[in-house]
């Protein structure tokens, strides 16, 4: 089994090479690759560390291998302390071993290649995680303060990292064991330590009106009336995103664990169930993503391995097979269909081949070499984040690129300029027009069809704007 595992993820590691290498940016990987280029505290959308992390990998070259590199590093480093991690807690190779062969199989991680903030923020809750674990087990300053340290890197990567302070807190008024250390200096060393690492980001969002805490929590908590066929939804897609029928498993054995009469699982269901069920709550109000509680699947996938390892039957052993099989089909369905498209979605709908995810990763590049053969000489306006993002990585000749929101908004302060070309596309759904409150005259001039494989993913639409 161990050799394997090691086979499986060598295989997949190898994927995720070639895609980093072949794949055009995601339009967010272009958006983070701009934060880089300006350097700050903090960012409107997010804290820093993803910004830091392409700076430190692009310093030399700024091709999409090297934008995306450490997410392969800090994936494969990841990954083994959490082996580490869980052979410490259990004393046992087989737990851990199986441990990283669910984590692997996960298709929500299958995507760990591309660099959003979720690489930094997983790195760093794994690290915390590892000793945090160190700290109750041994409590010794040192741990403590080493915990304090990880933690607040990981609120400095993504504000999920805020749930390890709480989920550390919560295991130790629910566990009759460690409930002394609530009387330690210990947890409290972790507390004051974050704080002051996320201090930088608390002062960019005083010095800019709180720009990123309001947009965060109006983002996840809008004010609108609730659904709770939302929940239902949310539920649903995490369990897609472990698998499906193997998710289906994960979500129940995470909150039976709370149940447990075993610390180790009790410390481990703490910290899948938080960031879960969090937002399961909030997606009463407005459905949560696919990837915002991704921070509990290293500790869900331990919690599933030890499932399948202690009592063993043939049953287990059937459904692991099947649903394993099934999970790492997916995933490599997905690697296959972004590199070499095997999926022929033309012969069966021709709107599936405008819905196909992977076309994030094709198209952008020859629309700038399009735009860069017009010698424009005007400001461009884009009218999404996406395309603005995109051609601020790919375009080659000097270019002013216009568009005032999120991110931009902190940048640009400066009003639409009189004349302008101005850009939208469509693609399944159709951006928007060129703002008709700000230039009076819209004529389109021109337009450019992003094809792969003989198909329109794409279509650019080129105006000229003037007040």
């Amino acid at each position: 089994m161990k050799r394997f595992i090691f086979i499986l993820i060598l295989i997949l590691t190898i994927f995720r090479l070639i895609l980093s290498a072949k794949l055009q940016l995601h339009p967010d990987e272009a958006y983070y690759w701009l934060w880089s280029k300006n350097l700050d505290l903090s960012y409107f959308d997010h804290p820093p560390m993803v910004a830091y992390f392409i700076r430190i990998t692009t310093i030399f070259f700024n091709t999409e291998f090297f934008v995306r590199l450490s997410s392969l590093i800090t994936f494969v480093f990841g990954i083994y302390i959490m082996w580490k991690l869980v052979r410490k807690m259990f004393n046992d190779e087989e737990v851990a071993n199986m441990s990283l062969f669910i984590f692997n199989l996960f298709p929500m991680l299958g995507a760990s290649f591309i660099i959003t903030p979720d690489i930094p923020l997983m790195f760093f809750w794994i690290l915390s995680l590892y000793f945090i674990w160190e700290s109750i087990s041994k409590n010794k300053i040192f741990y403590w303060i080493v915990s304090g340290l990880f933690v607040g890197l990981t609120m400095l990567s993504k504000y999920n990292g805020i749930f390890l302070l709480v989920c550390i807190f919560i295991f130790l008024i629910l566990s009759k064991e460690d409930r002394k250390l609530l009387f330690n200096i210990g947890p409290y060393l972790v507390l004051i330590l974050s704080i002051i690492i996320f201090l930088p980001v608390i002062l960019w969002n005083y010095n800019n009106n709180w720009i990123s805490f309001k947009f965060q929590f109006f983002h996840g908590i809008p004010n609108i009336s609730g659904n709770f066929n939302n929940i239902i939804s949310y539920f649903v897609g995490q369990a897609a995103a472990m698998g499906l029928f193997l998710g289906f498993v994960c979500l129940v054995l995470t909150y039976v664990s709370i149940f447990s009469k075993s610390r180790k699982k009790l410390f481990l269901g703490i910290f899948s169930i938080l960031p879960i069920t969090v937002f399961a709550i909030t997606s009463y109000k407005t459905l949560a993503e696919m990837n915002w509680p991704i921070c509990s699947y290293p500790t869900v996938s331990v919690l599933c391995a030890i499932f399948f390892v202690e009592k063993k039957s043939k049953l287990k052993n059937i459904f692991l097979t099947f649903a394993a099989t099934f999970s790492i089909t997916l995933v490599f369905l997905l690697y296959l269909q972004a590199w070499i498209r095997i999926l022929p979605l033309e012969k069966f709908n021709k709107m599936w081949v405008l819905t196909d995810p992977t076309n994030w990763f094709y198209g952008w590049k020859e629309f700038a070499i399009f735009l860069d053969s017009k010698d424009i000489d005007k400001p461009i306006v884009s009218t999404t984040l996406q395309l603005a993002s995109e051609l601020q990585y790919y375009i080659n000749k000097p270019a002013k690129i216009f568009y005032n929101e999120k991110q931009f908004s902190v940048w640009n302060n400066e009003n639409y300029p009189q004349e302008a070309i101005c850009i939208n596309y469509e693609s399944d759904v159709k951006t928007p027009m060129p703002n008709s409150d700000v230039y009076k005259k819209i004529i389109l001039v021109d337009n450019y069809d992003a094809v792969r494989d003989n198909n329109i993913i794409r279509k650019y639409n080129i105006y000229i704007c003037e007040k």
